[in-house]
């Protein structure tokens, strides 16, 4: 009887799977029909359907009696409050769009459980390839984005003059536009590190150094990895349109999707962490636009990071320096970690370091 009942939900599944897209490709040959689109078009849109049926399908469920689970009166309060250690494995708690937003509210203690379960309930799982494109600049702002796996990046074209937003003509379909990784081994004759523009700037100017410009392909700038969050600035403001472009930089990324609605509704129901979404928005947005000012040669995201990792390893190598020529000769018994644990918070043009992490965290 076992076997039957398993047999019978495998089957079950199976019948409700079919239905669901035998129903998106009749919306599918509809708009087909209105839109006079060729028939490639409509077969590369039945593909799309039926290789992401079963996370669509998941998605398409109605949430209205998880809601009423969560908010009534079904558990005790004291299993509530545990629920958010498991909600995803404990990643909607630990991401940074609750953690930072919690050190900008009146109470900084922890987030409501409430407020993450409901967040939970509203997410989705989305999944992203390579080179896939999130969104792009100028589209209307109909989601947010909490990474769970991978990494995501802001994009432009490089420039002398700085970085511009990819235009949609640049960004072509698949992988095209992921870009070769760029080695130091390439720019024989020069010394990049000691440049003045890569002292006085976050991002080297390595275009005056052999790096190609490249005026046709975009390149990853500001990134955004595990327990990251982008696109967050757009649904906070209302209305306002997409300012930037983002791309999906490793194989199977995964992310946790709230949409506009949803998060108007959490707003409403907490209202207090409305103002500290919108401020640390606003703070993101001005890292982001600083970034893409210093985008003027084109690399990798690997390569990226690593020059990013470079300066800030060199800056604090001279703190160590600086502090232990004053010490006493006891402070020589310190390890370099020990030192680094040490060291104070950057500071940086105004920026904290809250703000400042949220553009270097990297995979």
């Amino acid at each position: 009887s076992i076997v039957i009942s398993e047999v019978i939900s495998v089957v079950t599944s199976t019948d409700k799977l079919h239905e669901f897209k035998d129903n998106k490709f009749k919306v599918v040959d509809a708009f087909a029909t209105h839109a006079q689109l060729s028939d490639s078009v409509v077969e590369h849109m039945k593909a799309e359907i039926t290789y992401r049926a079963q996370h669509l399908m998941e998605n398409s469920q109605d949430k209205s009696d998880m809601i009423e689970l969560i908010t009534g009166k079904f558990f005790p309060r004291w299993f509530v409050e545990t629920l958010p250690d498991a909600l995803f494995h404990g990643r909607v708690k630990s991401n940074h769009f609750l953690t930072f937003a919690q050190d900008l509210t009146p109470s900084r203690d922890f987030a409501p459980p409430a407020l993450v379960c409901l967040l939970a309930v509203h997410l989705d799982q989305c999944e992203y390839e390579t080179g896939e494109v999130v969104f792009q600049k100028l589209d209307s702002a109909q989601h947010m984005y909490l990474v769970l796996r991978g990494s995501f990046a802001n994009v432009a074209i490089p420039s002398p003059t700085g970085g511009t937003d990819a235009p949609a003509s640049v960004l072509k379909a698949g992988g095209n536009n992921v870009m070769p990784v760029t080695t130091l081994q390439s720019m024989e004759g020069s010394d990049p590190w000691n440049s003045t523009d890569y002292k006085n700037t976050d991002y080297p100017l390595l275009a005056e150094a052999g790096c190609p410009r490249e005026t046709d392909r975009v390149y990853p700038y500001r990134s955004y990895s595990s327990n990251n969050f982008f696109g967050d600035l757009e649904l906070a403001e209302k209305s306002r349109p997409r300012s930037s472009t983002v791309r999906c930089e490793t194989p199977a990324g995964l992310c946790l999707v709230l949409s506009k609605d949803a998060f108007t509704s959490i707003c409403q129901q907490f209202p207090q962490y409305a103002s500290p979404w919108l401020v640390l928005g606003r703070r993101r947005e001005w890292f982001r636009t600083r970034q893409r000012r210093q985008l003027r040669c084109g690399m990798s995201l690997k390569g990226l990071s690593a020059l990013r990792i470079q300066k800030h390893w060199r800056a604090a190598r001279i703190w160590i320096r600086k502090t232990h020529t004053v010490q006493s000769p006891r402070s020589g018994k310190h390890g370099t970690h020990e030192w680094l644990s040490m060291r104070p918070p950057a500071k940086e043009k105004g920026v904290d370091q809250a703000c400042m992490a949220n553009g270097s965290t990297v995979q």
